[in-house]
């Protein structure tokens, strides 16, 4: 692809050009001029953009998410087991397709999550020191070697944030005691096999997009995941 059939840009350079573009984004009591909606730092920004198509004409506009490169990790032990942790999450419906787009709040919200392993980058931390660390602090034992598998984005509308997958190889044996995050909520920890986390899968007891994302990898190295890291 040589020329891009749309553009981005934020919506104060847009409307400065287009003065009678109509934006769908409500900005109510913000400055007009001002692109940055929301600012949740040191873990997201929510910017207004507008996609123009390939003659620079704005088309649509759009609230676009920007996180820190942080890791998602596969922690896998000598064994070839994963290790899944039971983690609380407040945000999501307790039953899943139950959120009123008007009025999020009549749902009931909260559940325990069955996820891998992630987090967001401490201050000049490299992706991959951010891939051992969390898997330090989320399951307490020692990492040996990790290896970079590929990258995700949890939604490629609007997150503008690539995030990369870490195989992480691992000693159960060996505990450490990094400092846990306080916000966090972990119930519990299991290391399952490649077939019972096929089993999960497929029941669909796992809703994290970038959980399930990062298992593809592990199911893509035909469930070789050590073997796998340890050649690299």
């Amino acid at each position: 692809m040589t020329t891009p059939p749309q553009h981005l840009a934020f919506f104060s350079d847009v409307k400065g050009k287009n003065p009678d573009f109509q934006p769908n984004v409500t900005r109510s009591g913000l400055n007009q001029n001002t692109d940055l909606l929301v600012d949740n730092s040191p873990f997201s920004r929510f910017y207004h953009v507008v996609v123009n198509d390939a003659s620079r004409q704005p088309r649509y506009d759009l609230v676009a998410i920007a996180e820190p490169t942080g890791a998602i990790t596969l922690p896998v032990d000598d064994q070839n087991r994963i290790a899944l942790i039971r983690h609380w999450r407040a945000i999501p419906s307790t039953v899943p397709g139950s959120v009123p787009f008007n009025n999020p709040l009549k749902s009931s919200h909260g559940f325990y999550s069955i996820e891998l392993p992630r987090g967001f980058p401490e201050r000049d931390e490299t992706h991959c020191d951010a891939a051992a660390r969390e898997v330090r602090e989320e399951l307490g034992i020692g990492t040996r070697k990790v290896c970079q598998l590929g990258w995700c984005n949890f939604n490629t509308a609007i997150a503008m944030t690539d995030i990369p997958v870490f195989a992480v190889l691992v000693d159960p044996q060996e505990k450490v005691t990094d400092s846990k995050d306080e916000a966090e909520v972990i119930d519990s920890i299991e290391w399952v096999s490649m077939e019972q986390l096929g089993d999960y899968v497929l029941s669909g007891a796992i809703r994290c997009a970038l959980t399930l994302a990062a298992i593809s990898y592990a199911f893509a190295a035909r469930g070789q995941i050590a073997e796998f890291v340890r050649k690299r």
